[in-house]
């Protein structure tokens, strides 16, 4: 009988894969070598090739909307709550540029197992993020605008900046000026210090003022 171990390897092994070269570049054979596992171990550990990329995709989805939960539920003022959620989804789209992207274009293409795994959960933190909005609206701790004009002016602040980076650093590796400066911008695009800086900006604009 198989051990657990294998079955733990191919799913850590199809991880990294899909965060490197997304749903369209997630192969059994990649993921066999890298978890240094017989490839026929995936019949008999899996029903096919898609039931394995779902549970890859969905445990990887799992961890993260995990920590997302995990740093707001320790906060009781709710608007250190938004900003402790919004500060894990900054530093997961940080360290998860390349997934992203190609998540986006797997999605734009229309690959089945992309789609499917967005239908099922782009929509589960964005609710989440919008009721901690909500919270924070009806103690009147922010601004009262639309929920959509909240929602994309913290995403346009906090993400956009991490994921236009993703592209600077693959123009950069043709272009010897703009690899130059990779470092100094990574260090004030991509460092906590600099998300932190951003949420510290986007707070600012959306925190309703307090009387004297």
């Amino acid at each position: 009988m198989a051990s657990k171990s294998s079955e733990q390897r191919l799913i850590e092994a199809g991880k990294a894969v899909l965060f490197e070269e997304g749903f369209s570049g997630l192969t059994l054979r990649k993921v066999a070598v890298r978890a240094k596992v017989n490839l026929g171990m995936f019949n008999y550990l899996f029903k096919d090739k898609d039931d394995f990329i779902r549970r890859v995709a969905q445990e990887a989805y799992e961890e993260f909307y995990g920590s997302l939960q995990l740093g707001a539920q320790g906060q009781k003022d709710p608007v250190l709550a938004l900003r402790e959620a919004a500060l894990v989804l900054a530093r997961f789209v940080r360290d998860h540029r390349p997934a992203i992207s190609s998540l986006m274009r797997d999605i734009n293409t229309g690959h089945p197992e992309a789609l499917r795994f967005a239908r099922m959960n782009i929509p589960r933190h964005g609710i989440y993020l919008s009721t901690l909005v909500k919270r924070c609206r009806s103690q009147k701790r922010i601004k009262n605008l639309p929920l959509a004009t909240l929602m994309t002016f913290m995403a346009g602040a906090v993400l956009a900046p991490n994921q236009a980076f993703g592209m600077i650093e693959k123009l950069g590796q043709g272009m010897p000026m703009l690899k130059a400066l990779l470092p100094v911008v990574r260090r004030d695009v991509l460092s906590d210090k600099a998300i932190e800086a951003r949420l510290d900006l986007a707070f600012a604009a959306i925190l309703k003022e307090t009387k004297p």
